[in-house]
């Protein structure tokens, strides 16, 4: 299966939902488990954020094990 396009209609829909207006999006979806190791993505991220001009939002979408660890990191 192919899943759908996307179109900037539902990019606007989705920008909406997240509340983030101008900054680049970067969207995770997984499982949050240890092997997903979303604590180095998170931590990625930050260190990306720094070397960055641009505002930037990392969105995880899941749940699992590791879910409220995950949130302290944020």
């Amino acid at each position: 299966l192919r899943p759908a396009p996307v179109t900037p209609a539902l990019r606007e829909d989705f920008r909406r939902e997240i509340q983030v207006t101008n900054e680049w999006v970067w969207l995770h979806a997984a499982n949050f488990r240890p092997v997903k190791d979303q604590e180095t993505l998170i931590r990625g991220f930050h260190l990306a954020l720094r070397k960055s001009e641009h505002r930037q939002v990392l969105v995880l979408a899941g749940d699992g094990e590791n879910r409220e660890k995950l949130e302290a990191l944020g």
